[in-house]
């Protein structure tokens, strides 16, 4: 019978024994960093930046209109970070040639573009209001996994492993501190 792939490495697949054989050997070695992406938190409720963006389209449809209609995003899904920097820079120069009515629509359209990114970050809304659920035994399980597996394969002396997160969420935090 032959085993699913489970992941690759060089073109070749691997089966989920061949996997996590290659991972236990990997975390022993000197130096190891670790980059986790938006997909290591989509299933505790984090969002990707489409699905980010989709939700600000959907939430706040006058704003997108307004968006597009003022030529700061066209049909497709934009860097967010750009725009917030791009709205920030227009915001100023409003402010300095004096547009209130724009600035007011501009700084609506930003907040609403933050308010996305704060909601894409809450995980699941139920950990903001009783933090301690989203500790110990919870669904945070595998991020938590991650991290006893890193430090408990390091020797006395070792470097410790570097973790970075593009992710605007707490999840890899909310491991740590546990």
């Amino acid at each position: 019978m032959e085993e699913s792939v489970f992941a690759r490495r060089g073109g070749k697949g691997m089966s989920q024994e061949e996997l996590e054989a290659h991972l236990a050997s990997v975390i022993r070695l000197e130096n190891v960093g670790v980059l986790l992406g938006a997909g290591c938190s989509v299933q505790y409720g984090g969002k990707t930046m489409k699905g980010l963006w989709e939700d600000f389209c959907k939430d706040y449809p006058r704003s997108h209109e307004w968006l597009i209609t003022e030529g700061f995003i066209g049909d497709d899904d934009p860097n967010v970070e750009q725009l917030l920097d791009t709205l920030e820079i227009a915001l100023m120069e409003w402010k300095r040639v004096s547009r209130p009515k724009k600035e007011k629509l501009l700084t609506k359209a930003r907040n609403d573009v933050k308010r996305s990114v704060i909601k894409a970050a809450l995980l699941k809304k139920a950990w903001w209001i009783k933090p301690h659920e989203a500790c110990g035994e919870s669904e945070l399980n595998a991020h938590l996994s991650l991290l006893q597996r890193l430090v408990a394969s390091r020797q006395p002396g070792q470097c410790p492993p570097w973790l970075f997160t593009t992710n605007y969420d707490l999840a890899l935090e909310w491991s740590a501190e546990d």
